[in-house]
């Protein structure tokens, strides 16, 4: 459901930031990577330069979720 909902979001608004990381996090959670890296690529394309550190930065931990979400991002190959 996650993906169908970040497809839906990304599809009104394509440079919304929240919808690309549920997108990649859930696509390499499900083992779905060749899926992840092309969605971390689009991603990548409207956010050149974002990094998992800069994510912490903006999102400290504040729910379980969070690291969830950073270590999707983190299987699908997004930069420390």
């Amino acid at each position: 459901q996650a993906i169908d909902w970040a497809r839906r979001g990304l599809a009104i608004n394509p440079h919304y930031e929240p919808s690309h990381w549920v997108m990649v996090a859930s696509s390499a959670h499900l083992g779905r990577l060749d899926e992840a890296r092309s969605a971390l690529a689009t991603m990548l394309a409207y956010h050149p330069g974002l990094s998992l550190t800069k994510l912490r930065r903006v999102r400290p931990k504040e729910h379980a979720r969070d690291e969830v979400l950073l270590d999707g991002l983190r299987l699908a190959g997004l930069a420390p």
